[in-house]
């Protein structure tokens, strides 16, 4: 059993009645300089996300899925912010965006930049954007921005987009994920969100049990097409921007499917749970 984040389930009781996020917040940044990156650290990331890439440990590099690590808790800090009154009982991770410059090595000392970039209404729910950026000295590695949603109690509408339906298939891959993988994975990255680690609370939140983090989904989707599509080589990956649909419950079998695209470099997919369920 992975440990209770006593931090989120604070802020939790404390915002549980809240109704809407403060926007008095929205350009609120800070800066922090995370420690060193480890090897262990980097081995046991990589086994949650099922990433058996040689790369990592012939070059000395980590995961670029290791973003999530090191950017959750300032994400935490965010949303877990006194004035902020985030209602953590119903929110989930929504959108994900990742733009990697350069690989994150072993020993490396970053300095974080961290920005509410905006907090607006969708029709799920209110969304709050975190932007973080990562520098090596003055030297930039990565961009991410992570959406949050607190997830109204209306219906979410159903169908597939005019996109997606019109998108021609080009290969299908399986991703079987594990039970207990969850906890793995938040014991690797740090984010012991109580979705993710306590079936009562998972209930509470309105989830039928604990389901998989979004972003583990994210990286092992990633992964995959990394291993099949192209050839291993970790380097060919530049960015990867989405939408979480739909929960993955642990030990699920996954299906994702690669779309062509009339632009170089660009690879659409979506993943799929058995039930034919979109849930990225």
């Amino acid at each position: 059993m992975a440990e209770i984040d006593w931090k989120l389930l604070k802020s939790l009781l404390g915002n549980i009645r809240s109704t809407e996020m403060n926007r008095d917040l929205i350009g609120f940044e800070f800066e922090d300089r995370t420690n060193t990156i480890l090897l262990q650290e980097t081995i046991d990331f990589a086994a949650a996300i099922d990433d058996t890439n040689p790369v990592y440990e012939a070059e000395k590099i980590a995961s670029p899925f290791i973003i999530s690590k090191l950017i959750f808790p300032l994400i935490k800090k965010v949303i877990c912010h006194k004035e902020l009154g985030m209602n953590i009982l119903r929110m989930v991770h929504a959108e994900q965006e990742m733009i990697w410059r350069k690989p994150i090595r072993l020993n490396d000392q970053l300095t974080i930049q961290v920005k509410i970039q905006d907090i607006a209404d969708t029709p799920v729910g209110e969304m709050i954007e975190i932007a973080a950026n990562g520098y090596r000295g003055h030297e930039l590695l990565f961009e991410s921005i992570s959406g949050l949603i607190v997830r109204s109690k209306k219906k979410r509408p159903k169908g597939k987009s005019k996109e997606e339906a019109e998108l021609k298939q080009a290969f299908r891959i399986e991703i079987q994920t594990r039970e207990g993988q969850q906890l793995q994975y938040a014991h690797a990255s740090g984010d012991n969100n109580f979705i993710h680690t306590n079936n009562f609370l998972a209930r509470l939140a309105g989830l039928p049990r604990t389901i998989m983090h979004g972003a583990c989904v994210l990286a092992m989707s990633c992964s995959a097409i990394v291993r099949e599509i192209l050839d291993n080589d970790i380097h060919r990956l530049a960015s990867v921007s989405g939408r979480f649909k739909k929960p993955a419950l642990p030990g699920e079998k996954l299906i994702l499917i690669g779309y062509e695209s009339a632009l170089p470099g660009e690879m659409p997919f979506a993943v799929f749970n058995e039930s034919g369920q979109a849930v990225f």
